[in-house]
């Protein structure tokens, strides 16, 4: 199994932007939002599912997309949201446990919940779907499921990557798309920088 060490890599990547819009109190976790198409590349690269393979322009016109990350920059979850609430072919999810209609607010913002993933397009990993929820609440969201029945839900069908969360081992093997799917002019630049995976 060829595992790549995230920590040699990450300062290489670079993220396009970093917009912080929420800080775990308990954690240092912290939620960013994701909108250029080189951090969806990434974010779906890093996470092994498909955000990558988004047009990142026309998939932010119905969507809102925040990442779980570390001081590291790693992210350990990605969170979809729909601006309009019936508007995405993804509506038929409630990864947190929410009323059918119920939303909250990011920069004044509706937003209606729908993914909260981790590695390999896995419902996340208890420890970051507590995070989701904490950031969902914050921003004036109300969750219906109990704590312990979404935490007994993500245990038995959450992403189990301890090696990549946990030892910041990624293993390419699962990733089914390559970090520049669409945007290979980018993937390019990158590489000349020195900055490439």
């Amino acid at each position: 199994m060829a595992l790549v060490n995230l920590l040699d890599i990450l300062p290489r990547i670079q993220w396009a932007e970093r917009n912080v819009v929420w800080r775990d109190t308990e954690t240092s976790y912290r939620v960013e939002r994701v909108r250029t198409q080189w951090d969806y590349e990434m974010e779906g690269y890093l996470l092994a599912h498909c955000l990558g393979t988004k047009n990142a322009r026309l998939f932010n016109e119905k969507h809102e997309v925040f990442s779980i990350r570390g001081e590291e920059g790693i992210p350990h979850a990605t969170i979809l949201m729909c601006k309009v609430l019936g508007d995405s072919p993804y509506m038929m999810s409630n990864d947190l446990g929410t009323s059918a209609t119920d939303f909250c607010r990011v920069e004044g913002e509706p937003l209606w919940p729908l993914q909260v993933r981790g590695r390999e397009d896995d419902l996340a990993r208890a420890e970051f779907h507590q995070i989701a929820r904490a950031f969902y609440r914050a921003m004036g969201g109300d969750i219906v499921w109990k704590e312990e029945v979404a935490d007994a839900i993500c245990r038995a069908h959450g992403d189990r990557d301890i090696k990549y969360h946990y030892g910041f081992l990624l293993d390419e093997k699962v990733n089914q798309f390559t970090y520049g799917y669409w945007n290979n002019a980018a993937a390019a630049q990158m590489q000349a920088a020195g900055r490439s995976l």
